[in-house]
């Protein structure tokens, strides 16, 4: 069992990418001599954006608990961040676009024109950390999905959905601090300790 809390914004995506350009060496630079976009620069890219989250969440008052890449182990899928303070439980899920058009409406997110799943992406992150840190207590614990855009992209937001945040990271301090607060320094204490284990998350990515 590992402590989630040491994790770095952004670590767990750069180590792939670099893993992808040593295991395709020729396809690697082939491809950047024709210009064309890899896997390990989206790997990149989405690091770059992890990174500028967490230096903004690092912004936050020391009532709150942050950690990044929550997930059992270093093979699988993660959940970008997880804030965790006196306005509630945020998990907040990254995106680095930088440079293109990005359209919101209250059914779509498409960027450069073409539709992105990121709604229900995020939702489903929300709902399963929202099952995990709750273990059956009552009430739940309810916990709301962040977009976060990273990097500079033409964002315009024409009617974003009412369940799902979406943020430029430098909102996102503002946008987690202001509003009532829900909960206690003591139930921040133990979300923190039971979030901060990697052993908790085993059983939601087993499943997923």
């Amino acid at each position: 069992m590992s402590d989630l809390a040491a994790n770095r914004p952004g670590e767990r995506q750069r180590t792939r990418a670099e893993a992808q350009r040593i295991a395709t060496p020729i396809f690697s630079a082939v491809a950047n001599e024709l210009g064309r976009y890899t896997q390990a620069q989206a790997l990149e890219a989405g690091a770059t954006g992890e990174e500028q989250t967490g230096a903004a969440l690092a912004q936050l008052p020391s009532t709150w608990r942050v950690i990044h890449s929550v997930a059992p182990d270093e093979r699988s899928a993660d959940i970008d961040h997880l804030a965790i303070g006196p306005r509630g439980v945020f998990s907040l899920n990254t995106k680095n676009h930088e440079g293109w058009p990005v359209v919101v409406t209250r059914e779509r997110f498409t960027v450069g024109g073409h539709a992105k799943d990121y709604f229900d992406e995020s939702r489903r992150e929300a709902r399963e950390v929202a099952t995990i840190l709750s273990g059956g207590s009552n009430p739940p614990v309810l916990v709301t999905p962040v977009i976060v855009l990273a990097g500079s992209p033409r964002l315009r937001i024409a009617r974003a959905p009412n369940d799902v945040h979406i943020l430029r990271v430098r909102e996102l301090c503002r946008f987690l601090v202001s509003g009532r607060e829900k909960l206690s320094t003591d139930e921040i204490h133990r979300l923190y300790q039971v979030a901060r284990k990697s052993e908790t998350w085993r059983l939601l990515f087993r499943a997923g």
